[in-house]
């Protein structure tokens, strides 16, 4: 709880949250069984929130354990990863700099960044700062050219202008970190230190956040750090493998606490200024949460958000209403944790929730009780709607792992030499992929992954490994031998 909040007596702590909104039953007591439900229902080893107003934070504690079976509690000072999350703080910095009139948000990329290239050539010639921050490039995901990745963020950056795009420039709402890290090397371009020395100088050490650290290699630091967890192949909860984003990284490296993440929503609460400083134009903070690309609402978005009709994302966060009230929120998720950050502008109300758990939905269905309480709004069970989710998901995946099985016969022998299969594959973006015999049977090899492949289905080979999904690959073949191969929905041609 904030310093300030520790004197007070548990009459007027209450009486502060029952001033949220007129009617409000909200309280200490409640949120604190709403953490400690979520905790039990989603098995979640520890989580930190932090509730506030502009002008006071109402609450900021932990609960649970940094590390499943450990003592170590997580507190308000507990270290989590914000992955995506980080997002928002790139957008801020940019707000900066559009007021010290460095840059526009329309201004063409390659006015800041000249290297920056898109495939398709109207996107290329057009494409600007607004674009790269709200995800209308029309390029799709491509996760795998950044994550867990031995190249270089630049490296990131030129592949992804090599990618041929999902759908139309600026009318095809598509998630794409890399767009975030060019827009973060475009700004870093007005501080000797790059991105990490803008957000520090301009953001984090103005608003005071002392433990939000830039990077992985600055949080593995911190002893007060939360450990990650994911469940394995058989679902058993346990630590995981962490992916450190060890340099900072404009679209997803920050580390931070609940306490620091209360004063980063009140600033976002706010209009520009902390304490009487400016440090960004309301104008330009308030850019930041308007829409700027249309999320479909088809049937996921439709799952994920029930009691809400639209949805847009802004720069840095998205904004949808919930039961008729405007809400901006962005997600994180990185190897062992998930990161929710709300923001009500309407009842002037920010919710951070942080988990060391790895994919759980337990973040939105917390805030959404969170939320509900702050409304007045009836009670509904969250937990229980995002798992029967889960369940209906997860089914779903086990019905089309079955398919896939039925298919399977390992027994059906290759239509070559396992030597015909050894080679070099590339494609334009994800580069060279390797084929090697070794130990009597196939080796694939790109990035950062080294995978036996187990044979499937005659020229079908499966890789089994949990972070990329166990993906099929598949090697194509003419009267010549074999040209190339299939994965993770790429093509590659045999060198």
């Amino acid at each position: 709880m904030d310093a300030a909040l520790r004197f007070l007596s548990p009459f007027l702590l209450s009486t502060i949250f029952a001033s949220l909104a007129a009617g409000q039953t909200v309280t200490p007591a409640a949120v604190d069984g709403a953490a400690r439900d979520a905790l039990k229902t989603w098995d979640a080893p520890g989580v930190a929130l932090a509730i506030v107003k502009p002008d006071n934070i109402l609450l900021v504690r932990g609960y649970g354990n940094r590390e499943l079976g450990g003592k170590a509690p997580v507190t308000a000072d507990t270290l989590f990863p914000l992955a995506s999350c980080t997002k928002a703080f790139t957008s801020t910095a940019l707000a900066i700099l559009v007021d010290d009139g460095k840059i526009t948000w329309d201004d063409p990329v390659r006015k800041h960044l000249p290297t920056f290239h898109l495939a398709e050539a109207n996107a290329d010639a057009l494409v600007s700062i607004r674009d790269l921050v709200c995800h209308r490039t029309g390029v799709g995901g491509h996760e795998f050219l950044w994550y867990r990745a031995p190249w270089s963020q630049d490296e990131s950056i030129r592949r992804i202008g090599r990618v041929q795009p999902s759908g139309p420039f600026r009318s095809t709402f598509a998630y794409q970190t890399i767009m975030f890290m060019a827009a973060g090397k475009a700004a870093g371009r007005y501080h000797q230190d790059g991105w990490a020395g803008l957000v520090r100088e301009r953001i984090i050490e103005p608003l005071g956040m002392t433990n939000t650290v830039l990077s992985g290699a600055e949080a593995e630091k911190k002893s007060d750090r939360a450990r990650g967890h994911r469940p394995d192949r058989d679902g058993k909860i346990g630590v995981c493998d962490e992916y450190p984003i060890r340099e900072p990284n404009a679209a997803g490296s920050i580390y931070s606490t609940a306490r620091d993440l209360a004063t980063w929503l009140q600033f976002q609460l706010g209009d520009g200024s902390w304490r009487g400083r400016p440090i960004v134009s309301a104008e330009n903070l308030a850019e930041t949460h308007k829409p700027q690309a249309i999320i479909p609402m088809d049937a996921t978005a439709n799952a994920l958000s029930p009691l809400s009709v639209q949805l847009s994302y802004a720069m840095g966060w998205v904004l949808q209403d919930y039961r008729g009230v405007p809400m901006l929120t962005h997600s994180g998720w990185i190897d062992g944790y998930r990161v929710q950050l709300t923001l009500l502008p309407g009842q002037k109300t920010g919710i951070a929730v942080l988990a060391n758990l790895h994919g759980t939905r337990m973040n939105v269905a917390l805030t959404n009780r969170l939320v509900d309480m702050i409304l007045n709004a009836p009670e509904k069970d969250w937990n229980a709607y995002y798992l029967n989710l889960i369940k209906a998901e997860d089914g779903a995946r086990a019905e089309a792992r079955r398919e896939r099985d039925r298919l399977r016969n390992p027994q059906s022998k290759p239509s070559l030499p396992l030597p015909a299969y050894e080679g070099d594959y590339e494609h334009p973006a994800y580069g060279v992929c390797h084929v090697k015999v070794k130990n009597g049977g196939l080796h694939w090899e790109w990035s950062t992954f080294q995978e036996a492949l187990e044979p499937f289905r005659g020229d079908v080979f499966e890789i089994r490994n949990l972070i990329l999904g166990d993906p099929l690959l598949l090697f194509r073949g003419d009267v010549r031998g074999v040209t190339g191969l299939k994965v993770l929905d790429v093509e590659f041609t045999k060198k």
